[in-house]
């Protein structure tokens, strides 16, 4: 085990009382034998920092006793930078506190890392599962094995990347920085740095993890994803797709709040959109911001 690279694994847990267990006996069930597993729980309201600390308390004598420290809130980046400052590893991954990690995931992303000195961050594909770890019904998106490129990312055209698929190296990490704790959206904002100066990212086939899709996942906050992206594309005012860039952000996320009833933030969008770069999306959004007026129940005189 000592002639293997250690693997870094980084968990921010925050309320998943209900899905934390499964993911931190995802992480110690890994084939890779040399794993460093580090847990923050960033104040969590609910009982995850009990179901941490049980887990802590059972792997204490066993061959992957675990790091774990319970803090105050101070979001997603910043706890991941707490704990990467702990980290000892070669290579770190970042890891969804809802998700399930394959066994084998760790063995063969420092099997290609190691075959690859030149890339610096490598991912793969996600199965997606419901609540209770059941696989939702529909089309699932595994591509092949792909270069991850600035432009992609930025324009979103190709296949994109799940956070927690990723395995970075933390030389990497320690030269550019981390995430940083004023952007939420923490991947976007590592990712667009790291490929944008120049370092390789790459996709494998492979499917590594299950990424769990529930009531409570960031991305169905729409003010939350629409603040964070903006805030993440700001320094990429001066590439020549920034207006596109943030025109496609704007539609998109203009319509899903119209379909969600968000009328506030919906407004909030529209008044920035140019009359001109008006398109389906936004009259879609329109339409059911009007019937969303036309069909609310008049109030009794």
């Amino acid at each position: 085990m000592n002639d293997l690279p250690r693997v870094s694994i980084l968990i921010s847990a925050y309320k998943h009382e209900r899905y934390v267990e499964a993911c931190v006996r995802s992480v110690l069930a890994q084939t890779y034998p040399n794993i460093e597993l580090i847990v923050l729980d960033d104040g969590s309201p609910d009982g995850t920092a009990a179901v941490l600390q049980r887990l802590q308390d059972e792997a204490k004598n066993t061959a992957r006793p675990f790091t774990f420290i319970t803090k105050k809130n101070s979001g997603l980046s910043d706890t991941l930078n707490q704990a990467l400052a702990l980290a000892t590893g070669k290579y770190i991954c970042q890891f969804g506190s809802d998700d399930i990690m394959l066994p084998e995931k760790t063995a063969i992303q420092v099997a290609f890392m190691e075959a690859h000195p030149d890339v610096a961050v490598c991912g793969g594909n996600a199965l997606n599962i419901d609540g209770d770890g059941k696989v939702r019904a529909g089309r699932q998106k595994n591509p092949p094995q792909r270069e991850i490129t600035f432009e992609n990312l930025f324009a979103n055209t190709g296949h994109g990347i799940v956070a927690s698929t990723c395995m970075i190296r933390k030389e990497v990490l320690d030269k550019e920085g981390a995430w940083n704790p004023a952007i939420p959206l923490e991947d976007m904002y590592l990712w667009f740095k790291l490929t944008s100066r120049g370092y390789r990212m790459v996709g494998l086939g492979e499917i590594l993890m299950h990424y769990r899709k529930h009531a409570s996942n960031s991305y169905k906050n729409v003010r939350y994803m629409y603040e964070s992206m903006k805030k993440t594309i700001a320094d990429y005012q001066a590439h020549p797709l920034y207006t596109e860039v943030l025109l496609k952000l704007q539609r998109s996320c203009f319509l899903t709040a119209a379909k969600q009833g968000d009328k506030t933030l919906a407004r909030e969008i529209l008044r920035e959109i140019p009359l001109r770069a008006f398109n389906k999306k936004v009259w879609r959004g329109l339409l059911h911001l009007f019937l969303m007026c036309l069909l609310k129940p008049s109030k009794s005189p």
